[in-house]
């Protein structure tokens, strides 16, 4: 807040006196949130367990004595990942009351002031937890762990319907019973695992989305594109290179939990001031036998 005084000190006793003050507090939301998963307990931290699907074999009516043993062991194929707490987080505000109580003409405006203040420890803490997020659906695409499948940039109706396309293709392939759409191996054994439609997430630049919204306006592939729609979460980038179009994934697959999430205070009697610390530590990864596939406009 700058404002420079003039020098006479009559002339100063009337600018000093504002005729409009107004002070605008607004909080960012992440559109990420959904992707949280629940608070972790303290002292624990998350193990993922899947089991690969048995495989049948043929049967044969064993000639006695040779009878099969009821108590042979066959174990089926299991999958462990272990994720710890590795971000620890602080943001830090200040409130000098006894400078703001002169600087505003009214206690309504000088409370709006105060609130805006607060709102921005969690607007600051939301616009971080939304980019990391982001880059942790990124990390796995990036380094090539996910598989992506490259499409044209959507810029007409052909390319609109080829990426549509290939995004109906991927959320159909999720639910059979596979191992392309996961990295995780227990030995030379791949997990094998399978998402149904109603379990998965799209993570799309809203600039795909638009662009395919608009060249699918009065095609069939519009209404594949709304019943997609609920799970479907807009960004305004994936990766910070903007290849990523889009990201499909089950839900189970990107896990960002909190172990702590706290805002303290403490008043300083000296100068009326109050110090505000918001704090966060956060379980922070991918479960790598959990389904994802990109789509990518460019090669990563």
């Amino acid at each position: 807040m700058a404002y420079t005084a003039t020098a006479n000190a009559f002339l100063n006793t009337l600018f000093n006196k504002f005729i409009l003050q107004e002070v605008r507090t607004k909080t960012y939301e992440n559109p990420l949130a959904g992707f949280k998963k629940e608070t972790l307990p303290m002292g624990y931290d998350a193990e993922f367990i899947h089991v690969n699907p048995v495989t049948l074999a043929d049967y044969a009516q064993p000639a006695a004595p040779a009878y099969t043993d009821p108590f042979k062991t066959a174990i089926p194929v299991t999958f462990g990942e272990y994720l710890t707490v590795n971000i620890n987080k602080i943001a830090e505000a200040t409130i000098y009351e006894d400078t703001l109580l002169d600087a505003f003409t009214s206690y309504e405006k000088f409370d709006v002031m105060v609130q805006s203040i607060i709102n921005s420890l969690y607007s600051g803490n939301n616009i971080w937890e939304y980019n990391e997020i982001r880059k942790l659906a990124a990390s796995n695409v990036t380094t090539k762990k996910v598989k992506a499948t490259q499409i044209s940039p959507v810029t007409d109706l052909a390319t609109g319907q080829a990426a549509i396309i290939a995004l109906l293709d991927t959320v159909n392939a999720l639910t059979y019973p596979t191992s392309d759409y996961n990295y995780a191996k227990n030995g030379n054994t791949p997990a094998i695992s399978f998402c149904d439609v109603e379990n998965q997430r799209i993570m799309m630049t809203y600039a795909m989305w638009d662009r395919l919204l608009t060249y699918n306006y009065s095609s069939a592939f519009h209404d594949e594109l709304i019943r997609l729609k609920p799970r479907v979460v807009l960004v305004d980038k994936i990766d910070d290179a903007g290849k990523i179009a889009a990201i499909v994934m089950d839900e189970g697959y990107l896990q960002f939990r909190d172990r702590k999430f706290s805002v303290e205070s403490i008043i300083n009697p000296a100068d009326l001031s109050i110090n505000y610390w918001l704090r966060r530590r956060v379980l922070s990864g991918c479960v790598g036998f959990a389904n994802a596939h990109a789509l990518v406009t460019a090669e990563l």
